[in-house]
């Protein structure tokens, strides 16, 4: 049976005025891409899995928030008459009783966007309904928090205050260790699959947002209230990465196999220009930096910062930015390194957006055969600093192999998917051996 959401009482739902209104429209934010996301046409199992239990942790205040482009209404075949109607951006749960979701719309658009929680089924079920639908053909930030101490719910859209309820009394973790956790897939049968990008999406164990504010449109960074966060960085295979390692793999689609319904990786983001893969390789008396980035088309330029102690940089070359967009190589010669160590990392200055920067790689210039790990606490990556091509191997305390690569040049690896401890770095052929600890 289709739902239809009763609303509990006017105070729990609290229409919004004309200029508020006025205001989410006016703060519609266009596409910047490229970078990656996921697209999600609205094919039957169109849809991303997330782990077991991601939410079973949230025992009191959260927020959940993602990027998403929404694109409307569809065919969907399996329920001709309701086909535009309750898409979920997200459904986590167990079966047509116990769930979480947001929708961008429900019945024919009588309401608008809606976030619901119910351990029940659809009679006692919370929820929380702004005045209007998602944007159409718009990037959107959605911000779903919950304080557990007022037992308010809030939905804020491109950072404006929607809707609210005060009268939440059930908490995420009620729902238990959900096994349905879905990205574009609602947990009823006859519901429209997702139509649309989703792009950025983080649990937080805190909540994020009390006012009105303008969402910042560069990748989420990890924080120790970040319980889940999926970049969708991948471009290309069947998994994305969740950036804390607190939980495993989001997988496209049903299985981990390639399926015609995954999800599509494109290259169109809300996130601006981003620097991927970025390299440094000592030669004779000069230092190689190459990177990759990928260009929103509104051009600008990489700024090239070099420093002697890691910390105070100052310019030391420009790079312009491709004025196309799409993912290209950059690279720049320092053909006057410092003595001892050069640290290095790139601005990316683009029009109108706030300067950001990449990671920090670095080389020594002390004719030294040099080997060394940075830092030597890691959440997420590494920085490996060769003389040299070399194959590396990873042990834990317990001297067990769990990751073995050839680096061709002092490089920054990915170390998100190994467990917190104790690890150390051989590097084949040599007696170096370089320690880090996993957080």
């Amino acid at each position: 049976m289709k739902k239809i959401y009763i609303l509990k009482s006017l105070s729990s739902f609290r229409i919004f005025s004309l200029a508020a209104l006025i205001l989410l429209s006016s703060t519609v934010l266009k596409a910047q891409g490229p970078g990656t996301a996921l697209d999600y046409n609205q094919s039957e199992n169109d849809y991303t899995t997330l782990p077991t239990g991601i939410i079973a942790g949230l025992t009191g205040n959260y927020t959940i928030e993602f990027w998403t482009y929404w694109e409307g209404s569809g065919a969907q075949p399996n329920d001709p008459i309701f086909q535009p109607l309750y898409q979920r951006v997200f459904d986590f749960g167990n079966n047509q009783t116990e769930w979480m979701f947001f929708t961008p719309t429900t019945d024919f658009g009588t309401f608008g966007a809606t976030f619901a929680l119910s351990n029940t089924g659809l009679s006692t079920d919370y929820v929380v309904q702004s005045p209007s639908k998602l944007p159409l053909n718009a990037w959107s930030h959605v911000a779903l928090t919950y304080n557990a101490a007022t037992t308010t719910a809030s939905m804020y859209i491109n950072g404006v205050l929607v809707g609210s309820d005060i009268d939440w009394m059930l908490a995420a973790s009620a729902l238990g260790n959900t096994i349905n956790n879905w990205l574009g897939r609602s947990q009823f049968g006859t519901d429209a699959f997702y139509n649309g990008i989703i792009e950025e999406f983080r649990i937080s164990n805190i909540v994020r947002y009390t006012t009105n504010f303008t969402p910042v449109n560069i990748q989420f960074t990890p924080d120790a209230n970040t319980v889940a966060l999926y970049h969708f960085n991948e471009g290309s295979g069947q998994t994305s990465v969740d950036a804390t390692a607190n939980f495993g793999a989001a997988i496209l689609g049903t299985t981990i196999a390639v399926e015609t319904e995954d999800p599509t990786w494109i290259t169109n983001s809300i996130l601006p220009v981003t620097v991927h893969q970025f390299t440094i390789q000592k030669s004779a008396a000069i230092i190689e930096l190459k990177w990759r980035a990928s260009s929103t088309g509104d051009g600008g330029k990489f700024i090239v910062e070099r420093s002697a102690n890691g910390s105070q940089f100052s310019a030391v070359g420009t790079i312009q930015i491709n004025p196309n967009e799409g993912t290209y190589n950059y690279a720049f010669t320092d053909n006057s390194p410092l003595n001892g160590k050069n640290f290095y990392r790139i601005q990316v200055a683009e029009q109108g957006v706030a300067p950001k920067y990449s990671s920090v790689v670095w080389a020594d210039m002390n004719g030294k055969r040099n080997y060394a790990v940075y830092p030597t606490l890691a959440q997420s990556e590494l920085f490996i600093s060769i003389p040299e091509p070399v194959q590396i191997a990873i042990y834990n305390a317990s001297g067990v192999l769990v990751k073995r690569m050839q680096l061709q040049a002092s490089q920054n690896i990915e170390v998100q998917d190994l467990r917190s401890g104790n690890y150390f770095i051989t590097i084949e052929g040599s007696r170096e051996s370089l320690r880090f600890i996993k957080l």
